[in-house]
C-alpha cells in the first residue's frame, strides 16, 4: 500500500511497484512545488486513515481515500488546522443529507417518482431505510472526527422534519458516554432549508409545532412561526440558495466552534459545494442520502474566505 499525491491530495491505494523508489520521486517533486518543504512527520500526522480501525479491502473504494488540507490558492502553504496563525482560522465541517424520506421513493408498481406538488407529501418523514442511514451516519461522523482527535463541538440542521431527523438519530444523548467533553449543542436554522416553493416536501410545518416534538434543540430565534418563504407558484432560483449557502457558511465563520456538521439537503449541499468547491462535486456528481462530505472552512480576519479539501468521506451507495 503506497501513499501518493494525487490531484492536490494524500491518498491511500494499492500499488506493486517499489515503494522506496516512488516515495523518493513523489516527496521530490512536492518540495520542488512552490518551494515547499514538507516534513515527513507532518505527512504522517495528517493521515487519517488507519488500518488498525479499517483493515484495507483488496479493492480500495472511493470512500477510502483520504482527507488532507490542500495547497491554498492564495497563500500556496500547507494549511493546518491545528496550526492557525493570527489572520487565518481553518474549521473543521462535515456535510451530511439527511436520510431516505417518503418523497424520496418511487412507486414499487410504476417505478414513477412522486407527485412533488402533492398536498399530502407536506414535509414527509423518514422511512425505516432513512432511520438506519441516519444511525450509521452519526457511528461514522464519530468515528471520522476521533480518527483526527477531534470532537463534534456544534450540529446545525435544516427544519424540516427528515432532517431533524436524522439528526436527532445520528446523535442520540448517551450514545457514547465521554466525561470529559460535553455534547454537541445542536442548532436549528431556517437558511439551511431545500429550495423554497412549489414543492410540498419542502415546506415548513409551523415553529410551535416543530418545537413541542423536539423541545431539546435550540431554535433560530428570528425563524417566523409560518412558513413564509414558501410560494406556491414561485420556485427559489439557484442564484438565491447560493446566496444563502453564502450566508450560512459567512455565519459558521464567526462562530467560536471549530468542528461544525452541517444536516441538510441534497440541492443545498450541491449548490454550495459547486459555488465554494468545485472540486468536491465532478462529472455531474449528485449528494445522495446520508452522503458525508467533510473538508475545511477558511476564513481570515473574521471573514469566511472559502472552502478546501472538501471531500467524500463516506456514502453507502443507497441512492
Amino acid at each position: 500500500y503506497r501513499l501518493i499525491y494525487l490531484n492536490g491530495t494524500f491518498c491511500m491505494c494499492l500499488c506493486k511497484k517499489p515503494w522506496r523508489q516512488s516515495k523518493c520521486r513523489r516527496e521530490k517533486n512536492i518540495q520542488n512545488q512552490d518551494g515547499i518543504q514538507h516534513r515527513r512527520q507532518s505527512i504522517k500526522d495528517s493521515i487519517l486513515y488507519t488500518s488498525q480501525q479499517h483493515p484495507i479491502p483488496s479493492s480500495l473504494p472511493s470512500h477510502y481515500f483520504v482527507l488532507l488540507p490542500q495547497l491554498s490558492a492564495k497563500t500556496h502553504t500547507m494549511i493546518d488546522p491545528r496550526k492557525n496563525d493570527k489572520n487565518r482560522r481553518v474549521q473543521t465541517i462535515m456535510f451530511v443529507r439527511h436520510g431516505v424520506a417518503k418523497h424520496n421513493l418511487r412507486d414499487p408498481k410504476t417505478n414513477q417518482p412522486p407527485n412533488l406538488h402533492d398536498p399530502t407529501l407536506l414535509d414527509p418523514s423518514l422511512v425505516f431505510q432513512g432511520k438506519q442511514q441516519a444511525l450509521e451516519a452519526g457511528d461514522l461522523m464519530r468515528q471520522w472526527f476521533q480518527a483526527q482527535s477531534l470532537d463534534i463541538e456544534l450540529v446545525i440542521t435544516s427544519p424540516l422534519t427528515r432532517c431533524l431527523q436524522t439528526t436527532s438519530l445520528a446523535f442520540l444523548p448517551g450514545e457514547e458516554y465521554c466525561f470529559d467533553r460535553k455534547e454537541p449543542k445542536i442548532l436549528v436554522m431556517d437558511q439551511l432549508r431545500e429550495v423554497y416553493g412549489m414543492h410540498y416536501p419542502d415546506k415548513r410545518r409551523n415553529k410551535s409545532l416543530l418545537k413541542s416534538q423536539w423541545p431539546k434543540l435550540e431554535w433560530d430565534p428570528e425563524m417566523t412561526e409560518n412558513d413564509e418563504d414558501w410560494k406556491m407558484n414561485e420556485r427559489e432560483t439557484l442564484n438565491d440558495i447560493t446566496k444563502r449557502t453564502a450566508q450560512v457558511l459567512e455565519w459558521i465563520a464567526s462562530r467560536n466552534e471549530n468542528q461544525i456538521v452541517v444536516v441538510s439537503h441534497g440541492v443545498w449541499i450541491e449548490c454550495c459545494l459547486q459555488a465554494f468547491c468545485p472540486p468536491a462535486l465532478q462529472n455531474g456528481e449528485r449528494v445522495y442520502n446520508c452522503d458525508l462530505f467533510a473538508g475545511h472552512l477558511v476564513s481570515y480576519n473574521g471573514k469566511f474566505e472559502g472552502l478546501q479539501s472538501v471531500q467524500l468521506a463516506y456514502n453507502r451507495n443507497w441512492k
